[in-house]
């Protein structure tokens, strides 16, 4: 997400492979052509040297850049190289960046080439190019190995064909095999989606003004129509006239299609309104636009609201900034720092001294705590600085860091890294990272971004999105940590769904036994009350302790008030009695002023019910998300289940498949 983040915010991309040219013109946005680094260096030589630009090449090995600087030098006499350097080879975060930036900055070049590889070129000139003062930033990759003459270019037959990949494959198979093999397989999993989504029947377009409560902040945009190569090339998304707002709160309901032209605008338009120190808010976009947004993880990057109340607070949040707010625990001894916004290189000014200074004033706290789940994004300047405050935190006795709460942009960088113990959070990434190393993480076999599933909103039917889990769920037990990739994601996809409102009921419902449900509404519960710090009541069919509260009698009694006086956390509830019968549950939940009490004490109910509990709560709930066990349930279950939810007017947001492996069908599988 980093990368992807640090591309949309760069000024140029270019094109360095012909099969994305034919991918681009199969989708409508068609590029011109390709740009291979090894044909833009040397007319990019040859134009420094027209125009006396100063060059300083950055990475490589020191034989490499020689040849390099010496060939270059001879076909252009006038050419200035100022300066080389190849840093000792480590991860991104073990760089010496204070000592490379003072011998680029010694150096005074107007053209700086970076050859570290991609991602680690493109993240190290995104957190570094502020301070470095050069004019032009480039990641050209292996594209000096070339200029070098370390590797021969492909024949020009098989650069037209767009066979230089193969060329390349050829020269270096065992370092290139995985690459090339990661890749086609993307792209034979995405291309298909993709394509499915563009030919899919067009939305009805149904559109109504926004609540302008809280929401005058920003310029009020709508759409209607496609937003698709059509509508961009008549520029009809572009930056408004009125510039009192910087933001801009942009209504896509009314949208019916968006393709790879129409999200290219709107990562510009999201672009030019953070540079204008704003920020773009996509505002109740349509199913087939979120659902695009979602697939190629755009929603990570551009905001976006559900509901006027959703859009109001992240319009109150301001734009392309942090903010942090300290509250210190005497009676726990930690100090919590929130921080909201964007953690990146250019926002963190001032916040170094900032921590230091409240950790300091905080003489009793042993452990220094931060809340990330506010963090729009975080690059790997972010990273450091939280390391920062680890070692900060450790130099005091007994002293350690840890996060309580964090949101999934924050931990995919966190977890590329391999650094979530240093955090206190359970590894939920598997990955090479910069170091080159194989790191495992708690839920094998899936990548981070399969964890995050298409829980949508809808009515049953082809909108019913799937969330594949491929760890073991045993019933009754608390599988998934409470920072894990999986719960962080679930929450963000649940909070999207239905908004973030004050006694929202989620319900968890099985299509058949044991089928791990109490232990995903569980862990769900408790990531909820951690993670956001919100007051949750738990309530499930089945007796815990001889502690645990039953509704039946609480309804009965005198202790509500002592229940919902509780701080935030978890509540966890009976909906049966041990000295009563269903009847007295089922009075109680048919109670709609009881019930209404009940739910406005809360920040959120989580309901864990099987029947007959289940369809008597399903219609109240504000999302149900049903549990299916991938290579134990029927078919025929899960549509029954389907069919009764939908009977009663049941809101289901998505469904969790269970396990890795499933016998059901495709088509149930995937769409319901």
């Amino acid at each position: 997400m980093e990368l992807q983040r640090i591309l949309f915010d760069a000024d140029l991309v270019l094109c360095d492979g012909t099969p994305l040219v034919w991918i681009s013109r199969w989708f409508g946005a068609g590029l011109r052509e390709r740009v291979a680094g090894a044909d833009l260096l040397p007319e990019l030589f040859a134009h420094a040297a027209d125009k006396g630009y100063r060059v300083f090449f950055l990475g490589g090995t020191e034989d490499v850049l020689e040849a390099a600087r010496k060939k270059m030098e001879d076909a252009h006499p006038d050419l200035v190289i100022c300066g080389t350097y190849s840093p000792p080879f480590s991860g991104l975060m073990d760089m010496d960046d204070e000592q490379i930036r003072q011998r680029v900055v010694e150096a005074r070049p107007d053209l700086l080439l970076v050859a570290f590889g991609c991602p680690k070129q493109e993240k190290w000139i995104y957190r570094n190019y502020r301070a470095l003062g050069v004019p032009c930033s480039i990641g050209i990759g292996a594209s000096l190995d070339f200029v070098a003459g370390k590797f021969k270019r492909a024949p020009v037959w098989m650069r037209k064909a767009g066979l230089e990949w193969l060329f390349r494959w050829l020269q270096e198979p065992k370092r290139l095999f995985k690459r090339y093999a990661r890749d086609l397989a993307f792209l034979a999993h995405m291309l298909p989606k993709q394509q499915w989504m563009s030919l899919r029947m067009p939305w009805t377009a149904q559109s109504s003004p926004p609540d302008p409560a809280g929401l005058d902040a920003a310029e009020y945009l709508s759409w209607r129509g496609a937003i698709d190569t059509s509508a961009v090339s008549q520029n009809k998304l572009q930056q408004p006239a009125n510039r009192d707002k910087s933001s801009i709160l942009l209504d896509l309901s009314a949208a019916t299609v968006i393709d790879s032209a129409g999200l290219g605008a709107l990562v510009e338009l999201n672009r030019k309104t953070e540079q204008a120190g704003g920020q773009l808010v996509v505002y109740r976009p349509a199913p087939p636009v979120a659902e695009v947004m979602h697939l190629l993880n755009i929603d990570r990057l551009i905001q976006i609201a559900p509901d006027d109340a959703t859009a109001s607070a992240l319009l109150k949040q301001g734009g392309h900034a942090l903010s942090s707010q300290f509250h210190h625990d005497g009676a726990n001894r930690n100090l919590l720092c929130t921080l909201q916004g964007v953690l990146t290189e250019r926002t963190l000014a001032g916040q170094h001294e900032n921590v230091f200074r409240q950790w300091a004033q905080a003489h009793d706290a042993v452990t220094l705590a931060f809340d990330l789940s506010a963090i729009r994004f975080m690059d790997s300047s972010g990273l450091e600085f939280l390391l920062g405050c680890v070692e900060m935190a450790k130099q005091r006795p007994g002293g350690s860091c840890r996060i309580d709460g964090i949101s999934p942009n924050a931990l995919n960088v966190i977890g590329l890294a391999g650094l979530e113990g240093s955090f206190g959070l359970g590894k939920t990434v598997r990955s090479r990272g910069d170091s080159g190393k194989r790191r495992e993480r708690d839920m094998p076999r899936m990548e981070a971004r399969e964890l995050e599933a298409a829980v949508r909103n809808g009515a049953v039917g082809n909108k019913t999105g799937v969330l594949q889990v491929s760890s073991n769920v045993e019933c009754g037990e608390a599988t998934f940590p409470a920072a894990s990739g999986y719960l962080v994601n679930l929450l963000q996809r649940i909070d999207q769904a239905i908004g973030v409102v004050p006694g929202r009921l989620v319900q968890f419902i099985a299509a058949g036994r044991c089928e791990g449900v109490s232990s995903i509404a569980g862990s769900y519960a408790a990531a909820s009350a951690q993670m956001y710090r919100r007051k949750v009541l738990l309530l499930s069919d089945e007796f815990g302790g001889q502690e645990e509260i039953a509704l039946p009698d609480l309804a009965q009694g005198d202790g509500f008030a002592e229940v919902v006086s509780r701080a935030a956390g978890v509540t966890r509830m009976c909906l049966l009695s041990r000295n009563a019968g269903y009847e007295s549950s089922y009075a109680v939940l048919a109670d709609g002023n009881a019930w209404k009490r009940l739910c406005s004490s809360f920040d959120e109910v989580v309901i864990d019910a099987k029947s007959p509990f289940a369809m008597l709560l399903a219609p109240r709930a504000d999302g149900v998300v049903v549990v299916i066990e991938a290579d134990a349930t029927p078919a025929s279950a899960a549509r029954k289940l389907l069919e009764d939810l939908a009977a009663v007017n049941a809101k289901v947001l998505g469904t969790i498949l269970n396990k890795q492996r499933s016998y059901l069908p495709r088509v149930l599988r995937e769409r319901f």
